[in-house]
């Protein structure tokens, strides 16, 4: 059994605006046949992003638009309990060299 679409009228005024304005974006190329390059150059963005959001529109509808792109779901499904190092590890520990301090390495004492 497939999940229930998600409506226009289920977002947040914030996000409903954002999914008109990318459909905005996209309209050329879905009513006027104008090349998705050729929308990404006007608009300035991506042709991957517009790739994307082409793609989830197609498959869900306009409020898929809405959606908060890979850095919303990073923040939304990254690992909740991360491991924090109380030292270094001892065979990652890096040494200066001259690209980093303009200055020849030294011998590792």
């Amino acid at each position: 059994m497939s999940k229930p679409r998600r409506q226009l009228t289920d977002l947040s005024p914030t996000r409903r605006e954002q999914a008109l304005e990318r459909y905005r974006i996209l309209r050329p190329h879905l009513e006027d046949g104008v090349s998705l390059a050729r929308v990404a150059v006007t608009d300035g963005r991506p042709y991957r992003t517009l790739q994307r959001w082409l793609a989830d529109y197609r498959r869900d509808g306009l409020a898929t638009l809405a959606q908060d792109g890979t850095r919303g779901y990073r923040e939304r499904c990254e690992l909740v309990h991360r491991r924090e190092a109380s030292r270094p590890n001892h065979g990652s520990t890096m040494r200066p060299t001259t690209m980093d301090t303009g200055r020849p390495a030294t011998a590792a004492s």
